[in-house]
């Protein structure tokens, strides 16, 4: 009787996948046990280098919470990594700037890493045009190839990689359908129950817990969701005679110079965004990056004065942009909505080139 009584969603015809499961608790730990196994074994680093690398690896402000702890031969022999789906997503994708200076150029262990990297850095944008899709096609496809020589068999979740193009196709972007917020509301749970002293009814006390939770979010909103930013972030700023008036009357010209309301950092929709951070543009294939100056806030709208940069190249072997010239270009403005990533902070290799992983939004 309630068989397909959905009207959006066919039980057999529709399909979607959890990448976070999948992916991320599944299939990178797959592959990277493996691989760093082999090179291990073949003596092109020691698992004391590996630990090392990621130990001391800049993360910087918005990623060092994702670290994870030190990795173990008994964990990779067992091809499972303790880390949470956030910590493997961050070691997945900065594990080629981590230790890709040590691997030699054309490694066989190593262009297993580079095709998983570039998978993940595909599945995890907000939006696929059919050439995006054909792309990740090709990316499974090698991925599964070079599985196979190196390590025989597949495992369940690599066939579940097939599946992907077909689902994106049906129901768009994988990553949001993906248990990442149950998981965290989960882990909210598990929280409490380890600062609760009584284990009478434990059931109870939660639900009584969530549910004053879910009343302040009530409360808190009742006159409208929350803005995006704090205008409070911003501060009235005399430009007058001021190097800023010279920058401003040159990308804002329709503008009253006299004061803006600026700010060196601010959050926006609960990411921080600061002065010297580097953003990117995605438009038709092609990443253009540029270095935050300032921001102004203009008729409730988060302006970006960015700097754009001159010259940048994707290397393969790091799988990120090489930074061929760290020089900036004309001074440019846009709304804060038209950049495609996160902010970023540029690494530094020990082949002392300097690289930008972009992590799209």
């Amino acid at each position: 009787m309630y068989v397909n009584s959905l009207q959006s969603f066919h039980f057999v015809e529709n399909i979607s996948f959890d990448i976070m499961h999948d992916l991320f608790e599944g299939v990178c730990s797959y592959d990277i046990c493996q691989v760093l196994l082999s090179l291990i074994k073949e003596k092109v680093l020691t698992l004391e280098t590996i630990n090392s690398k990621k130990r001391l690896f800049p993360y910087g402000e918005m990623e060092l919470s994702n670290m994870s702890a030190n990795i173990t031969i008994g964990c990779l022999q067992k091809n499972k990594l303790k880390m949470t789906a956030s910590e493997m997503i961050c070691f997945a994708t900065y594990l080629p700037l981590m230790i890709g200076d040590l691997i030699p150029p054309g490694n066989r262990f190593w262009d297993l890493v580079i095709v998983l990297s570039k998978t993940v850095d595909l599945l995890l944008v907000d939006q696929f045009e059919e050439e995006d899709i054909h792309t990740l096609t090709t990316l499974i496809e090698s991925h599964h190839t070079i599985y196979i020589d190196l390590y025989g068999d597949l495992k369940p979740k690599h066939h579940f990689m097939v599946h992907y193009p077909r689902a994106i196709r049906q129901c768009g972007p994988l990553k949001f359908m993906w248990a990442m917020r149950y998981e965290a509301k989960h882990k909210e749970m598990k929280i409490y129950t380890h600062s609760i002293t009584s284990r009478l009814n434990i059931e109870k006390t939660i639900s009584i817990k969530s549910a004053y939770k879910f009343a302040s979010c009530l409360v808190q909103h009742s006159k409208g969701l929350p803005k995006p930013f704090d205008p409070d972030e911003f501060k009235i700023t005399d430009i007058t005679n001021h190097y800023l008036h010279r920058i401003l009357a040159h990308v804002l010209y329709n503008l009253n110079l006299k004061t803006v309301l600026l700010a060196h950092t601010i959050v926006y929709k609960n990411t921080k965004y600061k002065q010297k951070n580097y953003l990117g543009i995605l438009e038709k294939h092609v990443i253009t990056f540029f270095k935050i100056i300032f921001f102004i806030l203009c008729e409730n709208e988060v302006l970006v004065i960015c700097s754009k940069l001159r010259e940048s190249s994707f290397d393969e072997h790091f799988v990120s942009y090489e930074l061929k010239h760290i020089k900036e270009d004309t001074l440019e403005v846009f709304n804060i909505n038209k950049f495609t990533s996160k902010p970023m902070e540029i690494f530094y290799i020990n082949n002392g080139k300097s690289y930008l992983k972009y992590k799209p939004i």
